[in-house]
């Protein structure tokens, strides 16, 4: 009966452990998801921000909290830029004189040299980096916004047109390699083959797919782009949501598996005493008597189990 109520106690541990290393293991691969909104308020000297959450939990982001940098743009000629660090700010302010918030960013500089190029290529900035003013006396504004890493990329032109994908994080973009080279049967033995859409997108006849490089591959998201009218703009943004994990088990039912094993180890602890004694007993028994009745473990043999056990043993050795 004690038998069987362990191996269920058991069988209950190992399935508890068995959920807890996927739940960890989909966090590394299969992350969990959670859709939330960017709601922007266009105002004429101010972007204001809220982040709306369509699921319920506990979490309290920012737009500081999504946001990494905003550009002013007249004409399309940038003419600011504000940078987004660790404090949590909702409220951006376009105008120098009444911007109430000191924003810094300390970014890296492959980051700078990322926002860099991407800001030439719009011919926003001019070549040393320096902001291209508009004296145009029609001037048209908008923001442009560059959203914090959310683990989603833009994949580059070839591949996402041989995959029929634009965007997708890295685990995502990966299975979707993995799916086209079985459609195509080009995988031998966990080594893929190139044919020539692969060869010209790789530069390799053949490779393991996870020798992949994916960062030739993908590349940041383009820039939020919005007119700075008087108007209300939603950004569906999708991240981890690491604060809530799923409840698989309950953690009073791990509590109690721990607290019984404890016992049970403790139970094993001391029958492991007690067979090394008796076995010490049965080989050596007159040394052994003679050993412990001058020490002070006399208690043991007053102890009623012990005497029990020494008596079932002398009468087997009649």
């Amino acid at each position: 009966m004690e038998e069987e109520k362990l191996k269920t106690l058991e069988k209950s541990l190992d399935e508890a452990v068995l959920k807890h290393r996927l739940l960890i293991e989909e966090n590394h691969c299969q992350r969990i998801k959670c859709k939330k909104r960017l709601r922007l308020f266009i105002e004429t000297n101010a972007i204001k921000t809220k982040v709306i959450n369509d699921y319920i939990n506990n979490i309290t982001l920012h737009g500081s909290d999504l946001i990494k940098r905003i550009y002013l743009v007249e004409n399309d000629r940038i003419i600011r830029e504000y940078l987004c660090g660790d404090e949590k700010v909702d409220n951006f302010y376009l105008e120098k004189e009444v911007k109430k918030t000191d924003l810094v960013y300390k970014s890296t500089l492959e980051e700078q040299n990322n926002s860099t190029n991407i800001l030439k290529e719009m011919n926003l900035i001019s070549e040393n980096n320096e902001p291209i003013k508009s004296t145009e006396e029609n001037i048209k504004r908008k923001v442009l916004i560059e959203l914090k890493d959310l683990g989603i990329y833009k994949i580059k032109p070839k591949l996402s047109q041989l995959l029929n994908k634009k965007t997708g994080n890295k685990t995502n973009i990966l299975i979707s390699i993995w799916k086209y080279v079985h459609n195509k049967k080009i995988i031998r033995n966990g080594k893929i083959y190139c044919n020539e859409e692969l060869k010209e997108i790789l530069n390799i006849e053949k490779i393991n797919i996870e020798s992949i490089n994916l960062i030739n591959l993908i590349e940041p998201l383009d820039l939020v782009e919005i007119p700075l009218e008087k108007e209300i703009y939603d950004i569906e943004v999708e991240l981890d949501d690491l604060v809530d994990f799923p409840i698989l088990y309950q953690s009073k039912v791990i509590s109690q598996l721990n607290r019984k094993t404890d016992e049970i180890k403790e139970i094993i602890n001391m029958v492991e005493d007690r067979i090394k004694i008796l076995k010490e007993f049965v080989e050596k028994g007159e040394t052994f008597i003679d050993e412990h009745s001058l020490d002070d473990k006399r208690a043991f043999f007053y102890d009623p189990y012990v005497q029990e056990m020494v008596y079932n043993l002398s009468q087997h050795m009649k």
